[in-house]
């Protein structure tokens, strides 16, 4: 009787975190997304300066304030959550592989330290506007894109060694793959094949009163020098579209991913079982054994 107590209280306990797990994901997701709408919508309503873009870069939607609020509030909770669910990622992976698993062991502490820092700079990003404080933002979003792009392709490693054993993740697999190349792809016209080809200036004093108000314009002078810190794409506006629209893809596929991640199967020792899911001890002896040494090969 009293070890079926301390199962069902370990069974509970997981089922507690795995539903947080699942729930910070989510409001995470759908945070980053109604950032996106509600800046877009804020700067069209202001008439914010994007630069003559039809697609703009999100940072420039949420530059000006009321707008910067938006932006720096939805986008920072947002990445404290992403701390909260990489930390969960991590138990959950954990939980399925076994302890003596040396190699999953490292790819799953891999992503952790990856994921963290990641999420600290999308953090960091929210904070610092690019017309403020333009080359914290700008590094910070770079290593952002980086750690969490290291963060999504180890975990779908991992994912393909679960999916190869189970069929619930099985079943997955093939839109995780979806949104991991679409990901991809983003990440290099964005950041490589973006940077090295697009080209941008400041918005000179002069040009900006042609196009906006002198109070606008005078609130983004920088003093002592004939520039803004608004930033002009009229001179490459394809290439500027391309790494903006490459941004939005990226933003959204990884919050597709995290997302397809709140849905994942419950562990397999959910249900009574002792020990971690890597271990099967369940009472499933036949499949689930079978599926262990497999893991454990993966």
């Amino acid at each position: 009787a009293s070890q079926a107590r301390t199962r069902r209280r370990t069974a509970a306990g997981a089922m507690g975190w795995f539903a947080l797990r699942g729930a910070v994901a989510a409001l995470g997701a759908a945070l980053v997304a109604l950032a996106y709408v509600v800046c877009i919508a804020l700067a069209k309503a202001h008439d914010t300066y994007t630069g003559g873009l039809a697609m703009p870069y999100f940072s420039d939607t949420g530059r000006d304030k009321p707008a910067y609020y938006v932006f720096a509030a939805m986008i920072g909770t947002a990445c404290i959550l992403l701390i909260i669910f990489f930390t969960l990622q991590y138990v959950y992976m954990r939980r399925y592989f076994a302890a003596a698993n040396r190699a999953a062991g490292c790819r799953n502490a891999t992503a952790l330290l990856f994921g963290i820092p990641g999420a600290i700079c999308g953090l960091l990003l929210a904070v610092f506007s690019t017309s403020k404080s333009s080359t914290i933002h700008n590094l910070s979003a770079y290593i952002y894109f980086v750690c969490i792009i290291i963060w999504t392709s180890i975990n779908m490693s991992m994912y393909g060694s679960l999916s190869a054993v189970f069929q619930q993740h099985r079943r997955r697999n093939g839109k995780r793959w979806l949104v991991f190349l679409l990901l991809v792809v983003a990440f290099i016209l964005y950041i490589p094949v973006g940077l090295a080809l697009a080209t941008w200036e400041e918005l000179l004093l002069e040009d900006c009163w042609e196009q906006l108000s002198f109070e606008y314009c005078e609130e983004h002078w920088v003093e002592g020098t004939n520039e803004t810190d608004l930033f002009d794409y009229s001179n490459d506006l394809s290439t500027n579209l391309m790494r903006s629209s490459s941004q939005f893809a990226c933003i959204m596929s990884i919050m597709l991913f995290i997302l397809l991640a709140a849905g994942d199967p419950a562990l397999p020792d959910t249900d009574g079982g002792s020990g971690s899911a890597g271990s099967f001890v369940n009472g499933k002896a036949g499949q689930q054994a079978k599926g262990a040494s497999e893991v454990a090969r993966n």
